[in-house]
């Protein structure tokens, strides 16, 4: 009964934290950083894949209005500015801009509501806005891990995969963080070796053992 009890409590806690880290998930605090973004474009016509484009770099932090701002950079002399607006009261829902650096004309590129999937996987599907006279397409956003994601764009008979990678500072070890381990492994043999000492037959105490004269000795024949 006991060992029962303890595993609807194990069951119970686990469920209670998949279902906190599956709802609050915060786009702001995900997005924010540097991030390392690579490319592939498949034309559905030729069915040739294009992954030649050089990695593009975004940078992204907290605005005063409590969404996000930053910048990415296509190429070497160009820089688009970003941001990003929440709905209020949400950090799952709201809409990515774009805008030529210095510019103050803002294009909304898509807007997004992230929701968890049943295996824990968080997504957002809207419509895709790209600028100049390319149809209205659909994205699919993925995030694929807590330091990476994926967008896959369908516009115009043409498939864009972004991949991207956050920028991740090595966290510095504490002391037990580093020797803990082998502090414990080197406990436990100590311990082992004192309670195999400890369990060997040992002689009574109060037992003295005979001296040579004590020693019967041999009848000769």
């Amino acid at each position: 009964i006991f060992s029962s009890m303890l595993f609807i409590v194990f069951v119970c806690l686990i469920s209670f934290v998949v279902a906190n880290e599956s709802g609050s998930f915060d786009f702001g605090e995900f997005f924010k950083g540097g991030w390392n973004v690579t490319s592939s474009v498949l034309d559905h016509e030729t069915a040739q894949v294009d992954s030649t484009g050089e990695p593009v770099e975004y940078f992204i932090n907290n605005n005063e209005a409590g969404g996000l701002i930053g910048h990415y950079t296509p190429s070497e002399f160009t820089k688009v500015d970003v941001k990003v607006e929440f709905e209020e009261g949400s950090q799952t829902e709201g809409s990515f801009l774009i805008s030529d650096e210095g510019e103050s004309d803002w294009h909304k590129l898509f807007s997004f509501n992230f929701e968890p999937l049943s295996n824990g996987i968080v997504q957002s599907r809207e419509k895709w806005n790209p600028i100049g006279d390319a149809k209205e397409g659909r994205y699919h956003f993925i995030i694929t891990s807590p330091v990476s994601f994926m967008i896959v764009i369908e516009e115009d008979g043409i498939t864009t995969t972004l991949s991207a990678l956050k920028y991740v500072e090595p966290v510095q070890q504490t002391f037990f963080q580093k020797y803990g381990m082998m502090m414990a492994m080197m406990s436990f043999m100590a311990i082992t070796q004192y309670m195999k000492y400890k369990m060997q037959p040992q002689a009574p105490q109060g037992a003295a053992t005979p001296s040579p004269q004590q020693v019967p000795k041999k009848k000769k024949k």
